[in-house]
């Protein structure tokens, strides 16, 4: 190593340069595990990111084995390295907080109580290691690949992934959160160009798969996220009810329909409305507005504000459900419901196994906004007392997995929006609009 490249490192850098034989040099060699005694042959102890490229930049041009010391905190003492070069991080503890973004841009010789100590007056904290004297380097890098880390958090903040990302996905992320504008788009302005077009956002993102230290995942989006009126829709191909449905429906009789109008929920008369309703390609059955129960949980669900559930059914079905408000009051005395659940017990025997088996039911969702933009899907399922059935013991194992705080939430909101994807014999497909 001669002389004047020394010297030339030495004008190239603000901070020090220590080696073997300095006074300074035996304190600048130790790391945390007193067990590591290596002797590095030069120590740069960096104080910006110029000195950091002017020591790289001599470690290159002259080959030398290098090692980058963050907190010093390594176990394995990689932060130092013997008869090599040692860039030194720790004089480089700047921490600089962006309330308003809720971000945090940090030096690489801070530490995590570096981190704390600025984070902490505007109620921020970052998921860290419990050791205030660990360098942040160190449990943001791996120590091995020096790949950076990402540290994803579930929807309830409770469970953190770390997953390696490249250096290339590294740099666009801080050039996001910086605000840097390129010359050309990168990748993640076509994906965010694309959502734009679709009027999608992103809902979460799934992790489903690991393999050859890959990570997979699936990104769940929310279309139309202006939406303002929901219809839902929903019609047995067979459509045999049971008894238990048909005396709830005669329970609901004497009070009328309901929607949910501006997010409350108001009476509306029996068979309110009658739409044409395409349940499938091939198939399209008239429709009548009832007082379903997703009136209620679609509201908390998507929050929509005006809701509207049909149920496919016969016309000459359709046209019993106008009762007549005296009728209506006949209905609400006990002893005309009791005769009438009584006729029910006695001419209603449901659906068999066989036929459970053999019918499914379909489901047509269509949202809009004000702007008059539309989104249409429809569902195709399993029978709909099996499907509950199923759904109801699935909801049950998944809560029992003890990953669900303790609360009210439909299925959707508990175990995601496309939870009864996961039940057997179920489909989803987009109408054309």
């Amino acid at each position: 190593m001669a002389a004047i490249q020394i010297e030339q490192l030495r004008s190239a850098v603000r901070g020090s340069i220590i080696q073997p034989g300095d006074e300074s040099y035996e304190s600048a060699r130790r790391v945390y595990n007193g067990m590591i005694d290596k002797r590095p042959s030069l120590i740069v102890r960096a104080l910006d990111v110029a000195d950091v490229i002017a020591a790289v930049d001599y470690a290159r041009t002259n080959q030398m084995l290098t090692a980058i010391r963050g907190g010093g905190h390594n176990g394995g003492g990689l932060g130092t390295c013997d008869g090599g070069l040692v860039i030194d991080l720790s004089p480089m503890r700047g921490v600089r907080v962006d309330n308003a973004a809720r971000t945090v841009r940090v030096a690489g010789g801070a530490t995590w109580g570096d981190v704390d100590h600025a984070t902490h007056p505007f109620g921020l904290a970052v998921p860290s290691g419990f050791i205030s004297t660990t360098g942040v380097g160190g449990l943001t890098l791996d120590p091995v690949t020096k790949a950076p880390i990402v540290i994803l958090q579930d929807r309830d903040n409770k469970l953190n992934l770390p997953i390696w990302i490249g250096l290339l996905e590294a740099t666009a992320m801080a050039t996001e959160l910086e605000g840097i504008k390129m010359s050309r788009p990168m990748t993640h302005d076509l994906l965010r160009n694309l959502l734009s077009e679709l009027g999608a956002t992103v809902e979460c993102v799934q992790i489903t798969d690991l393999k050859d230290n890959t990570y997979f995942a699936a990104i769940h989006l929310r279309e139309l996220p202006s939406a303002t009126h929901l219809k839902l829709a929903f019609m047995a191909r067979d459509g045999k009810l049971s008894p238990g449905t048909a005396k709830t429906m005669v329970e609901g009789l004497p009070e009328g329909g309901r929607v949910r109008e501006n997010g409350r929920i108001v009476k509306v008369p029996p068979a309110y409305k009658i739409e044409t309703i395409p349940f499938t390609e091939k198939l399209s059955a008239a429709a009548v507005t009832i007082p379903w129960g997703d009136v209620a949980t679609a509201y908390y669900s998507t929050g929509i504000p005006n809701i509207e559930v049909f149920l496919g059914a016969p016309e000459e079905q359709i046209e019993k459900m106008k009762v007549p408000d005296f009728i209506r009051s006949l209905l609400r005395l006990a002893p005309v419901q009791s005769f009438a659940k009584a006729l029910i017990a006695r001419r209603v025997k449901g659906p068999s196994d066989e036929q459970r088996a053999r019918d499914e039911m379909y489901v047509y969702g269509e949202v809009r906004d004000e702007a008059g933009h539309k989104v249409t899907m429809r569902l195709r399922t399993r029978e709909g007392y099996t499907l509950t059935a199923e759904s109801g013991v699935t909801a049950i194992l998944k809560t029992l997995d003890g990953r669900l705080a303790p609360g009210a939430y439909t299925p959707s909101m508990a175990f995601g929006a496309d939870y009864v994807l996961e039940l057997e014999g179920t489909t989803l497909s987009r109408v054309a609009t």
